[in-house]
């Protein structure tokens, strides 16, 4: 479970939602919007029919997304095929994130907030025709919680005390305590079919994943049509699907194209439609080719470098304040990423509303650096040209994981940096699941990494009772800092998490827990015979029902 959370956090494995999961300013075209290409004459309404193909580095891992991986490529198919109770909005840049209804046409919840209840609507149905119910939901939330299942989102259910049938299409959800995301967490996960996956025992799910395909009925807009593991998938429209005339489209078909450059010479040459991703050599590149449209949104994420507070060398507020100035951390951002990119500063992205906007980056100067590690002791008192005190040089290993390009530069550009002050580093890229075992287990010295903050702003990751379970892998520790993460999660109003929240934000800055360097953003390309891509932190493929494609010609 603890390896499941540093995933999902890491940005590989759900958000829980989430991971992670926001920072969510919704993409704007770069390009140009849809009525900005080279077409003129596009069509005034959605035409219904026709298909798109999406590249995806990776497929789905399965249709069960309680059994398979918390990826960001399966969870973007589940939700063409399955819907939730309500559908969270993207739209908390300046505010906490709102509801839509979606199989739940309204709610409420108790004034002594220990409840909320859904009114399901009337005329959803499974694509076998069976109506969506109340036991639906209970069948869903008994799966989640259910141990031998073991859902990697388990915990986002754990305040729920009971799910309640109160009739055939209201279900009540009761709560442990009061506290501000209760939406949230009855919300998360999709709702699944009772009448169809109830014959298999819970204990039997894990090792009958093909089984779900086998049996599989859907609620949302699309419904399996082929599986062609690491290679086709082939979605077509489901006709039952409760937003008439909703989807436009007759099939999505999702090609697994592992390489980004890849997926962009065929996007290039008109066998893809749609990209999620462009590298970041690539976007300057190709940013005036015709007939593309781009399409860009910040990420929820923050990347920087956690310095082991286990380790000696780091157990020192200046000593970690140093090695944060003696990084060009602005040159790092522009290298990397130009205007895509920008400094961070705190675990909490610019673009979230709960962001404290008043902190300003850690200057860099790296003559200061030097003479606040002289003040700690670290000089050159044998004459190599490396600090060292008491005998000991002033020499680490900074780790990232294997496969991402920006991490891997942006370590070699750190050593650089700090072998100017006389710091040495061993710069390392390992694989992922190594990696993971190394964070885990507390065994590195500093890692260059990613954290995507999830929708719920728990910051439980600092917490120090996470620190033996390894979630907490850089073993931060500050009474009045978990005192704060408690209360914020424990607040009845989700505005009321602000000033806690600021504190946390406040004292992690102080006590130069990391040394922040970039957040960034995601950019996409699609042929401009695409209309309504609007991809966000939340979904890639945002509302993919709503989505048409122009004929050619």
């Amino acid at each position: 479970m603890v390896q499941h959370r540093i995933r999902r956090a890491l940005g590989l494995h759900l958000s829980l939602v989430a991971l992670l999961a926001l920072s969510l300013l919704l993409g704007s075209a770069c390009g140009g919007s849809d009525d900005a290409t080279s077409k003129t004459n596009v069509p005034a309404k959605p035409i219904r029919g026709g298909s798109v193909v999406l590249a995806s580095i990776s497929g789905p891992s399965g249709v069960n997304e309680l059994i398979g991986s918390a990826s960001q490529n399966t969870r973007e198919v589940l939700h063409m095929l399955f819907l939730n109770l309500t559908e969270e909005q993207a739209d908390f840049t300046d505010h906490p994130p709102t509801f839509k209804p979606q199989l739940a046409q309204r709610w409420e919840q108790s004034e002594d907030r220990r409840s909320i209840t859904f009114f399901l609507r009337q005329d959803a149905t499974w694509s076998d025709g069976v109506p969506v119910s109340a036991e639906d939901v209970r069948f869903s939330w008994q799966a989640q919680i259910d141990p031998d299942v073991a859902w990697v989102g388990a915990d986002y259910k754990r305040p729920i005390e009971e799910v309640e049938v109160v009739d055939a299409h209201t279900v009540r959800f009761h709560f442990k305590y009061p506290f501000a995301n209760q939406m949230l967490y009855a919300n998360e996960g999709v709702i699944l079919p009772k009448h169809a996956w109830s014959e298999l025992p819970f204990d039997q799910w894990r090792s009958n994943a093909d089984w779900f395909r086998e049996h599989l009925v859907v609620t949302g807009p699309f419904t399996l049509e082929s599986w062609k593991t690491n290679d086709e998938y082939r979605l077509v429209r489901n006709e039952r699907y409760l937003e008439s005339p909703l989807p436009y489209l007759d099939r999505v078909v999702i090609r697994i194209i592992p390489d980004r450059s890849s997926q962009l010479v065929q996007l290039e040459a008109g066998s893809v439609d749609y990209i999620n991703a462009i590298s970041p050599d690539d976007r300057r590149r190709i940013m005036q080719t015709p007939d593309l449209v781009f399409t860009n949104y910040w990420t929820r994420g923050y990347a920087f470098v956690a310095w082991n507070l286990r380790n000696p060398l780091f157990d020192s507020v200046q000593v970690r304040r140093a090695l944060t100035m003696a990084i060009d951390r602005q040159a790092i951002v522009d290298t990397l990423w130009g205007e895509f990119g920008r400094l961070a500063i705190s675990p909490i992205p610019q673009n979230i509303w709960a962001s404290k906007r008043d902190l300003e980056p850690v200057p860099f100067a790296p003559q200061e650096a030097v003479k606040i590690l002289a003040e700690q002791g670290w000089s050159d008192h044998d004459g190599d040209g490396i600090l060292d005190r008491d005998g000991k040089p002033f020499a680490f290993e900074l780790v990232t994981n294997l496969g991402n390009q920006q991490r891997m530069d942006a370590i070699v550009m750190v050593q650089a940096n700090l072998a100017r002050i006389g710091i040495e580093v061993a710069a390392r890229n390992i694989p992922f699941n190594s990696l993971m075992t190394q964070l885990t287990a507390g065994e590195y010295a500093a890692v260059l990494i990613k954290l995507n903050v999830a929708t719920d702003l728990d910051l439980g990751t600092y917490h120090s009772r996470r620190i033996a379970s390894g979630d907490n892998f850089f073993a931060y520790s500050d009474p009045e800092v978990d005192g704060w993460i408690d209360a914020a999660n424990r607040v009845e109003h989700i505005e009321e998490m602000g000033d806690y929240l600021d504190k946390i934000q406040d004292r992690l800055y102080a006590d130069h827990v990391h040394t922040f360097i970039w957040e960034s953003q995601i950019v996409g390309a699609h042929t401009h015979l695409l209309h309504g891509p609007q991809p966000n932190l939340l979904r890639n493929f945002w509302r993919i029902e709503e989505w048409w494609m122009e004929p050619q010609g």
